[in-house]
């Protein structure tokens, strides 16, 4: 993750430096996303408490693998 972080961060003074990055439409994304972390972290943490199962979080994730197969596979199609 420490990796990513990085690469990311400059990624985006890269982008920066050469003005090709809408520092508006960066912010209100990042907020969203924010919330959208913040809503999530929430929402798993209280299905691993009412189930007692961290298991919940391995099942999450193949099913959004998953749905996102279907997905491209849809999109390949139109």
């Amino acid at each position: 993750m420490y990796m990513i972080m990085f690469s990311t961060g400059a990624s985006t003074m890269m982008y920066l430096s050469y003005g090709a990055l809408d520092l508006t439409y960066a912010v209100w994304l990042g907020l969203w996303c924010s919330c959208g972390i913040l809503i999530g972290i929430t929402l798993v943490n209280h299905l691993i408490k009412m189930t007692g199962r961290q298991s919940m979080i391995v099942f999450f994730l193949v099913f959004m693998l998953f749905l996102s197969g279907v997905l491209v596979a849809a999109e390949n199609f139109y």
